[in-house]
């Protein structure tokens, strides 16, 4: 997807608030799909929809929601998880020790690469192994910080090697995760794409290469991929060497990468039996499903936060490091009016990244973990305190002097974060 870089001085910027490396809100997406019934017949147990953009269908590197729904079409992880609970994957059963420190997956022995050969437990140790691996650069390797030498492996000096990672196989169908801490609350982390097993023979055959084509990725899920362009298309095909093969009904999956207006086109021409609606117009079908005779509207929680991060190791723009000045933006933002205008008011906002609808341990991992988090409105004054600060310390008399680049997608939804951005702009500067 093209990229581009916004420019800004304070005076606009302050506030491009949202920035900070916090959560702004978690998207509700609301989508169309054609009547399954005259899909079904039309398209002979063929699916096809779209995605705006496919950054990558390697597990390991697996960095947003778009690829998390292909990743887990063709590869499958230790557990399943839906609507908040967890249900068996590769694992068929699992114990999670008294102390919650440990936790040990039974692997089930008619679990297969697509190829036939056997999927063992050491698949999953060197997945978990390659995650962590600092040269890999895996963007979520942060996840692995509860388990042992995780965080000091993935961002570490090299003094621990990956083998010292908490995860081991002791024989071909046991597979343990050893917590620092207590954890109980991971077995629902482990359905993330990151987590999911590659072989490791094939990655390391491909190297960078790896998942960048259909005849150079293998994978253990529901599906395998017959075609794979990069961010233009994605055809999967029912795997015939998986464990539950008799559940899978779809003949065909095509995604297609399509911007929302025309995917959206697409469904309304009976090209596509699932599409997300446009935000800019998404209310109005929401409102009056009437208006699209023959498809369905719903809405439903992607899974996914928007939010955005600040290079805090910047030497061009120092100020971006100072803990003052990072706080200023996250107070500044009002992330009530980021929801309405960037979003026409479809998602919601949000304090922090867990979502809440993301299980603990006997109830919401949210209302069993809280946090003292940010208003969803903004604290001006305790924003310029902050920021006052910050531009002491940094010897910055005149806001102005301050300016911050903004890489957004080249898409209709960024450009409006970008308005959104000038139109918050004035809080701090007034």
């Amino acid at each position: 997807m093209k990229r581009i870089t916004f420019r800004t001085s304070l005076t606009l910027l302050l506030s491009i608030i949202f920035l900070a490396a916090f959560a702004l809100c978690p998207g509700s997406n609301v989508v169309a799909a054609a009547n399954r019934q005259q899909a079904a017949s039309k398209h002979d147990q063929k699916l096809t929809y779209s995605l705006q953009s496919l950054p990558t269908i390697d597990p390991q590197k697996f960095n947003a929601s778009p690829s998390y729904g292909v990743i887990k079409g063709y590869a499958e992880g230790l557990i399943n998880a839906h609507n908040g609970k967890v249900y068996p994957g590769v694992a068929e059963s699992w114990v999670i020790a008294p102390d919650n420190k440990t936790m040990t997956f039974k692997l089930r022995k008619d679990a297969k690469w697509s190829d036939g050969t056997p999927l063992t437990a050491k698949d999953f140790v060197y997945a978990f192994r390659r995650l962590a691996d600092p040269k890999n650069n895996c963007d979520y390797r942060w996840v692995l910080a509860e388990i042992v030498n995780g965080e000091d492996i993935a961002y570490g000096d090299g003094t621990v090697p990956v083998t010292g990672l908490g995860v081991s196989a002791p024989d071909d169908y046991t597979f343990v995760i050893n917590f620092q801490t207590p954890a109980p609350y991971y077995l629902g982390f482990l359905d993330l794409p990151c987590f999911y097993p590659v072989k490791q023979e094939l990655v390391e055959k491909y190297g960078d290469q790896y998942a960048m084509s259909a005849d150079k990725v293998l994978g253990n899920g529901p599906f395998v991929i017959k075609e794979y362009v990069f961010e233009q298309k994605v055809v999967m095909v029912p795997n015939e060497n998986y464990w539950n093969r008799s559940a899978i009904k779809l003949q065909e999956c095509d995604i297609l990468m399509m911007e929302p207006e025309a995917a959206f086109a697409a469904l309304q021409n009976g090209e596509m039996d699932f599409a997300r609606i446009p935000i800019a117009v998404a209310p109005g079908y929401l409102a009056n499903p009437s208006l699209l005779p023959g498809i369905d509207v719903s809405t439903y929680m992607s899974g996914a936060v928007d939010w955005f991060s600040i290079n805090i190791a910047s030497k061009t723009n120092p100020i971006l490091g100072n803990k003052d000045f990072r706080l200023a933006l996250n107070y500044a933002l009002d992330r009530e009016q980021y929801v309405k205008i960037a979003t026409n008011g479809l998602y919601k906002p949000a304090t922090r990244f867990v979502l809440p609808a993301v299980s603990g341990v006997n109830g919401n991992y949210v209302d069993e973990y809280p946090i003292d988090v940010y208003k969803t409105t903004a604290e001006v004054d305790k924003a310029k305190q902050h920021l006052n600060t910050a531009m002491a310390a940094m010897g910055i008399k005149d806001p102005g002097q301050i300016s911050i680049a903004l890489k957004i997608s080249d898409t209709a939804d960024s450009r409006i974060i970008v308005k959104t951005a000038r139109i918050s702009g004035r809080r701090l500067s007034a």
